[in-house]
């Protein structure tokens, strides 16, 4: 991970929480701008950048290229882990924290709903960013020869 990798994730934070205060049904404070932006950056920043360490860690100690089948594996595995974990995390922060929600229900109901989703949604693009990884190294080798 680099300058560029968090550079990313406050531009992304940035649009997500544009979108989503833009398209809620809450009122249009600069107070709920700023709480949606700061919600935003939290699962940004903690979903991201854990899994960055899962890729790095991966890319590291397996090759894309000459162990192929051992890296999908272990990256299906350490990625659904990694991002269960972080999404409830998260959404324990933002659901029980901060919106004082009843704890008891948070894998029920609205917050088990948003909880299936969120996760979907962070290994939607967990996958995207492993492809990404994958094509990088095998063009990579393909110059290299």
């Amino acid at each position: 991970m680099n300058r560029e990798f968090f550079s990313t994730l406050i531009w992304v934070s940035f649009g997500i929480s544009i979108f989503t205060f833009a398209f809620s049904n809450g009122e249009k404070t600069l107070t709920n701008a700023l709480l949606t932006l700061g919600i935003t950056v939290m699962y940004t920043l903690v979903i991201g950048v854990g899994n960055g360490f899962v890729n790095d860690f991966l890319s590291r100690k397996f090759s894309w290229v000459e162990q192929t089948r051992t890296r999908v594996i272990y990256g299906i595995i350490g990625t659904v882990l990694v991002n269960v974990i972080l999404v409830f995390l998260c959404n324990y922060i933002n659901f029980i924290v901060i919106q004082g929600n009843d704890p008891t229900k948070f894998l029920s109901g609205n917050m088990g709903i948003s909880n299936w989703i969120t996760v979907n949604i962070s290994l939607l693009v967990s996958a995207i960013l492993h492809a990404k990884s994958f094509m990088e190294e095998w063009k990579n080798l393909r110059k290299k020869r």
